[in-house]
């Protein structure tokens, strides 16, 4: 099987997702041991890159433990324990930063 990971970088990328980052914070968290962060264009797009990473990783019976933000489709997390992904519209990834918050810890 493949590694779920990669499945969701996969079905990403197939979606076109924008400036696509892992970060491994396996030593820094209990959480999770990687992030994953994306960029979508627009509302639409975000919501088509976090939909495809759900259906793809579906078919593998996996399911994310925790979804937010699929309403508003400015940032939307899917929480996989393993892994997260966050899917951003780029103003709100540029708010919030993540790579420059994880690169700190």
């Amino acid at each position: 099987m493949k590694d779920l990971l990669q499945m969701a970088i996969d079905s990403a990328e197939d979606k076109k997702a924008l400036d696509l980052v892992t970060i491994d914070i396996s030593k820094l968290s209990s959480f999770a041991d990687h992030l994953l962060i994306c960029s979508g264009r627009n509302k639409v797009q975000v919501k088509a890159i976090a939909d495809a990473i759900e259906d793809c990783l579906a078919r593998e019976e996996r399911r994310p433990y925790s979804k937010q933000g699929a309403g508003e489709g400015e940032w939307i997390v899917l929480d996989y324990l393993d892994f997260v992904v966050h899917v951003f519209q780029p103003s709100f990834r540029e708010l919030y930063q993540l790579e420059r918050l994880w690169s700190r810890v």
